[in-house]
């Protein structure tokens, strides 16, 4: 065989060809499909938003003193609190494109987006080889490319797509960051017979407490009927009332349009918020019940897990005695300044530092909390550099942001289940049914497969458990809070894409 045959053949065996073949096909698909894509609703005034941000960083303006930030805000101004890292990394080959194509500039950033795209999937591989097989990894990534949802998305939206790729690469930087500074420490011990008994008092407070959780949780969810209809009924009694009672009286007080309106309605609102209660507190109470029943039906993992716990709590130091501070600075770099582009797109970027955080303390291994801190210091540089709306006052301006956020002023009507809903309004079961339906047959069999395995391998100690809970917290915390707080949700659940790496 000639060389040249075997050099192919040995760049078939590479364990990433598969990955680098599969996106070679995305982006050809991609050449010959994005000018398909008409714009959506929003992405004229986000682009231009875009053209808009060049003025902030315009020496003349400054020089002759007719500098205005507001002139980088855009068409719309509430896209200043919108972060614009992506738009600024995008803007100049959109604007190299336009000048070697002649396309449109809005046609040109679908093209833009869609490599974008395609450098997530590059780090979804990445992190996914932290536990899995090359081939597994890429099976993972052609699954998630194949998505015909996200497929759509990765052309035609922004927003979303670029915070996903930019929040999976950096869980995956953060990640690698921490694992450079492990310190070697002592393997956990065989507890003393003084030990195990504290532990048995553990468990034993843990099961009497669960027994008692469990009782709440059972009647919240047997009793539901029958609280809803003591509701309704105290609420008639409330609304009949004498007007000079006291219930009278105090109800008069709240509800102005007593005797105006039917008291259906107002039943409604308290069932209404008694059901967001309901839902709230199973969900807090889910966590605690899994730990009673761990300490119930496996007492010696528990045991084990708990005191790495405390043990990995004991080994936090501040700073390694001959630790370099060039050496952290230049670890930190890329992780810190993929986390300060993270928290320039959306104001949810901060979850990656809360990840990251969580695997740091509880890792296996002393490590300096204080790498955490340059780490910190890079992204918030980052973050402001790139968002010229925080110059001005960055901690207010980054507050504001925030409750712009929350509130959400986008009110629209959001028809689900053959029902028009507000989009501040939205059921619980909104996110869960859309996960449910918009995503291909394969993927929750393959999901809860997945997570039986990972569980086996951690009980196994194949797989760290901080690694394990960092991927559930990565999906499940932003899951539960749209289940407890129910934030404004539109077009799909695009908002929350970035939890399905």
């Amino acid at each position: 065989m000639s060389q040249s045959g075997r050099g192919f053949i040995h760049l078939l065996k590479h364990p990433n060809f598969a990955l680098v073949a599969l996106i070679v096909v995305n982006l050809v698909a991609g050449l010959f499909t994005f000018q398909d894509f008409g714009p959506s609703w929003d992405e004229p005034l986000f682009y231009g938003y875009a053209d808009a941000l060049g003025y902030a960083y315009s020496l003349q303006p400054r020089l002759d003193g007719t500098f205005d930030i507001t002139n980088s805000y855009g068409p719309s101004g509430d896209h200043a609190m919108y972060g614009p890292a992506y738009l600024l990394l995008g803007r100049g080959f959109v604007y190299l494109s336009e000048h070697l194509t002649g396309l449109d500039r809005g046609i040109l950033w679908h093209a833009v987006n869609f490599v974008f795209f395609q450098i997530g999937l590059v780090f979804l591989y990445l992190i996914t080889r932290r536990w899995l097989s090359a081939w597994a990894a890429f099976a993972g990534v052609l699954l998630f490319s194949s998505q015909p949802l996200l497929w759509g998305h990765a052309f035609i939206n922004p927003k979303d797509i670029p915070f996903t790729v930019f929040f999976t690469a950096a869980i995956y930087a953060g990640l690698r960051f921490v694992d450079g500074f492990v310190i070697p420490a002592e393997p956990l011990p065989e507890a003393a017979d003084a030990e195990k008994e504290k532990w048995q008092a553990v468990r034993r407070g843990w099961l009497r407490a669960g027994s008692v959780l469990f009782v709440i949780a059972f009647a919240l969810l047997v009793l539901d009927p029958l609280l809803r209809s003591l509701i309704n009924a105290i609420m008639a009694a409330i609304y009949n009332a004498d007007a000079g009672s006291l219930a009278g009286r105090a109800f008069r007080s709240l509800a102005e349009d007593a005797g105006k309106v039917d008291v259906s309605y107002y039943a409604g609102i308290v069932v209404h918020y008694y059901a967001i209660a309901r839902t709230a507190l199973l969900v807090l109470l889910a966590p605690f019940l899994a730990i009673a029943a761990a300490w119930w039906r496996l007492p010696e993992h528990s045991q084990r897990f708990w005191r790495e716990v405390h043990a990995s709590l004991r080994r936090i130091i501040f700073w390694e005695r001959g630790l370099s501070f060039r050496r952290v600075l230049r670890q930190a770099l890329f992780p810190g300044i993929l986390l300060g582009l993270v928290i320039s797109v959306r104001v949810l970027g901060p979850l990656v530092a809360l990840l990251v955080a969580f695997y740091f303390l509880l890792g296996s291994h002393r490590r300096p909390i204080g790498v955490l801190l340059v780490y910190g210091a890079i992204a918030l540089l980052t973050t402001y550099l790139t968002w010229p709306y925080l110059w001005a006052d960055p901690v207010g301006n980054f507050v504001q942001v925030l409750r712009h956020m929350s509130a959400n002023p986008v009110a629209v009507r959001v028809l689900f289940g053959g029902v028009e809903y507000k989009s501040l309004a939205l059921p619980a079961a909104y996110l869960p049914t859309l996960l449910g339906i918009t995503l291909t047959e394969p993927v929750w069999p393959l999901m809860l497969a997945g997570l039986v395995i990972a569980s086996l391998r951690m009980f196994q100690k194949k797989m760290p458990w901080h690694d394990f809970v960092v991927l559930l917290a990565w999906f499940g915390l932003p899951f539960l809070y749209v289940i407890v707080a129910r934030p404004a949700m539109y077009d799909g659940f695009r908002h929350f894409l970035f939890i399905l790496p």
